[in-house]
């Protein structure tokens, strides 16, 4: 008690009244329960005997249910803090953002070729100060908006559309190739040149568009046209003569459309280190050139596109690597120009050599780094002095923070092994109250009650087992953050888990007037690997959601097969109805916990909103993913899909028992095998112990009662019980201790051994297990559930089901 007076202390100080205030209004509340509660006994209240009429129920409610709430708001206040401190440095980041942005747009002014953004309208968008006056605009402004064909003529000296050309031109580009093209293009005061723009995909803000870097190639262009003019005058002898002996500082090599050389001059020879044109007559150019271009690509494949390319758009460059005569590599720049001699098609390449180029630069590149690595090792060599005098602190500094580590790891794990101690005693000390509460309802439902009291006792039953689902709620939603659920895996039949929750739940939809019907897909295989129980939870959660949200219409359940491959399958599940719908903006967060679609709901429905975010952290571990659709006044749907194994054989016929604690299956009861059926009921409730006695008294008037488990022990060795209900956690000696002492107490006697159930407010996960070693035969959680206990005692054989929680 001291402890929690501590922790409403320390939450007040930092200024949570409102937490506060839900302490004394659930308190409040609490008490006009218990109120409620005796007056169906026909009681009152005075605050001078308020203990005595009241009880310690009002008191534990608040104790174990509120104050832990509490506790969890302010945990959502420290968060905020945390979202703060990240705002600052997204700030931080912004300003050096701005620095950057400001760097780019200088370094983007000083390029002296023109570089445009295009759109996927062919509209320049962005560019240069270069890029608009090479097409003669005066200012930024007048060239933004116009496009690469508002430049040019109709018709490209090629004959081609210049819209068509360019538009296939830009498809390419779209594609990821590499496209660089001589264009005809017009300035704004109408005088032609040519230019030679290269055109790459860029994707800004998940749009594509198009980088356009332009360079006016007028002049080169000028001298080629003249030299082609004067060989078209030559008759075709002084054509080659010319070419042989030209003094041209280029190699030149002609070749045929069978590719192979029948022409070169002297600068093509020396370059590749042959002495006569004989020597390379014949040849093709894959044969004087490596196996592979340093791309990594075939340079026989490369060599039969860069044709393809020039004969549709002539000249075609392009960086090249050739094999000299003597096997070394020579580094050239190749201009492929499509020519035709006797109305035949040749191809004249002419070869500049990039290796001195490449040689300087590999050159000036070493020197620069040779300074900047002196300037490193003279800034090294300083810092080296600082860093040798910090290094003992810095030493010391991380044997400190490596102690702080283990500390905070010691800390955290401290942390979680008491919040598991918590979650067991909440749901110890909950559910034993809880026990009494809707047993003794159940008690009174058999008595002669007014209709007022049938009436009550029916508000009572409902509002301990909604106070029920919070906390298995609560519980399962702490556990699955904090990483301690598992998933079974085992053969489950899908369409038997949907038809038990079509049986469970279709009550509730026929006392609203509502259609509730599912589909199962008859192609979905017989049985899947999962965790039947909770996926038998999923589906709960969305239809009792699904409706407590429609007040007429239908709700419906879908199971369809999307995908079926090898050993797996792809299955999707829709939850749909005719509800009052959700607005988008409440879409957004729906399956964060503790939230509904407004405040509203909450007080007209119910519910702690933890049901959705427990089945979206359940369908993420199931390796799926949850959606909604809604409109308002038109019903929501709600649908996931997950992958399973299936098994193609049909798995071993079991007979399960499910440990939920509320069911609407009908059990009948063979009385007359049950009539001299002699019972021992030990607990050390006396409340549990009167309702688990009122339940056996259906069927039976042979019971006996044990406060303790060395009670039930002493009991067991005088005589002979056909079935013992054994709770687990008992002063003197508890149910495990006692069930293994009459277990050995049997064999030694060579008795016939007696059915053991435990029915226990602890319902872990391991409590199972615990069961099992002790020799018990079955398991059940407090609250009782009448109709499954008697079903367990008429069973012959037990299979012990997992502990949902």
């Amino acid at each position: 008690m001291r402890s929690i007076l501590k922790m409403i202390l320390s939450i007040s100080k930092k200024g949570e009244i409102y937490t506060l205030l839900i302490f004394f209004a659930s308190t409040f509340i609490a008490t006009l329960l218990a109120h409620i509660g005796l007056s169906v006994k026909n009681k009152t209240i005075s605050f001078e005997n308020f203990l005595t009429d009241v009880g310690l129920i009002p008191l534990i409610i608040t104790v174990f249910i509120v104050i832990p709430i509490m506790y969890f708001i302010h945990g959502l206040i420290s968060d905020q803090n945390k979202y703060l401190n990240k705002s600052n440095h997204l700030k931080k980041q912004t300003v050096t953002l701005e620095k950057l942005k400001h760097f780019r747009e200088v370094l983007f002014e000083e390029i002296t070729d023109g570089v445009t953004l295009i759109n996927q309208n062919g509209e320049f968008i962005d560019c240069n100060k270069s890029a608009y006056e090479i097409f003669g605009c005066r200012n930024k402004k007048t060239f933004i908006g116009t496009k690469i064909t508002d430049f040019a003529l109709k018709i490209q000296p090629d004959g081609a559309n210049s819209e068509e050309k360019i538009a296939k031109l830009t498809e390419k580009a779209i594609k990821n190739e590499q496209v660089l093209f001589e264009w005809h293009s017009i300035k704004k005061g109408g005088q032609t040149f040519w230019t030679e723009i290269k055109l790459k995909k860029i994707v800004i803000n998940n749009k594509v568009n198009l980088q356009a870097i332009i360079i006016d190639i007028t002049d080169k262009k000028n001298q080629e046209e003249t030299l082609l003019r004067y060989y078209s005058e030559l008759t075709e002898s002084e054509i080659f003569h010319k070419m042989l002996f030209d003094k041209a500082n280029d190699g030149i090599m002609i070749f045929n459309k069978k590719n192979k050389f029948i022409k070169c001059n002297p600068k093509a020879l020396s370059l590749l280190g042959y002495e006569s044109h004989n020597d390379i007559i014949g040849l093709s150019p894959e044969e004087i050139s490596p196996k592979k271009q340093p791309n990594g690509e075939l340079s026989s494949n490369l060599i039969k596109d860069i044709i393809k390319q020039t004969i549709k758009d002539t000249p075609h460059i392009f960086d090249w690597v050739h094999i000299k005569s003597n096997g070394e590599e020579i580094y050239t720049q190749v201009s492929l120009n499509l020519i035709r001699i006797k109305n035949e098609i040749h191809f004249q390449a002419t070869i500049r050599d990039r290796s001195i180029e490449i040689d300087n630069s590999k050159k000036a590149t070493q020197a620069s780094l040779l300074i900047q690595t002196n300037q490193r090792l003279r800034c090294a060599t300083k810092k080296l002095k600082q860093q040798q005098t910090t290094l003992e602190n810095q030493k010391q500094e991380i044997e400190h923070e490596k102690e702080n580590a283990l500390s905070e790891k010691f800390k955290a794990e401290r942390a979680s092994y008491y919040k598991s101690i918590f979650l067991a005693n909440m749901s110890h000390e909950i559910r034993t109250p809880l026990n009494g509460i809707i047993g003794i309802t159940e008690m009174l439902k058999d008595t002669q009650l007014t209709d007022q009291q049938i009436e009550l006792n029916k508000i009572l039953k409902s509002s301990g087992n909604n106070l029920l689902a919070i906390v298995n709620d609560v519980i399962d939603y702490s556990k699955i953050e904090a990483g301690e659920l598992s998933l079974e895996e085992i053969p489950t039949d899908l369409n038997k888990e949907i038809t038990e929750v079509y049986n469970l739940l279709k009550y509730k939809t026929s006392n609203k007037k509502i259609d509730f019907v599912f589909n199962f897909d008859d192609a979905i295989p017989k049985h899947v690997i999962t965790d039947p129980n909770r996926f038998k939870q999923i589906i709960i959660n969305l239809v009792n959601n699904a409706i407590k949200f429609t007040p007429k219409g239908y709700v419906k359940i879908d199971a369809t097969l999307v995908k079926k491959q090898d050993d797996k399958v792809s299955i999707k599940f829709a939850v749909k109805d005719t509800g009052i719908g959700i607005n988008k903006e409440a879409q957004t967060r729906l399956f964060e916990h503790f939230t509904q679609a407004d405040a509203s709901t909450t007080r007209k429905y119910g519910g702690t909103g933890l049901g959705l975010a427990i089945s979206k952290k359940l369908i993420n571990l199931m390796d799926g993913e949850i959606f909604v659709h809604s409109d308002i006044d038109m019903g929501s749907t709600f649908w996931f899909e997950i992958e399973y194994k299936y098994t193609k054989s049909t798995p071993a016929t079991t007979t399960t028992t499910t440990t939920t604690t509320t069911t609407t299956t009908n059990v009948e009861y063979n009385n007359n095998n049950n009539n001299n059926l002699n019972v021992l009921i030990v607990d050390d409730v006396p409340t549990n112990l009167m309702v688990a006695k009122h339940i056996m008294n259906k069927i039976t008037n042979k019971i006996t009662t044990a406060n303790n488990g060395l009670e039930a022990f002493e009991l067991c060795k005088k005589n002979k019980y056909d079935l013992i209900l054994m709770d687990i956690l008992m002063p003197v000696m508890d149910g495990y201790t006692a069930t293994k002492q009459i277990r050995i107490h049997e064999a030694e006697n060579d008795l016939d051994k007696s059915k053991i159930i435990a029915y226990t407010a602890s319902h872990l996960k391991g409590d199972k297990v615990k069961c099992i070693n002790a020799g018990m035969d079955n398991y059940l959680a407090k609250p009782l559930d009448s109709k499954l206990l008697l079903k367990m005692v008429n069973q012959e054989k037990i299979i012990l089901e997992e502990a949902i929680i």
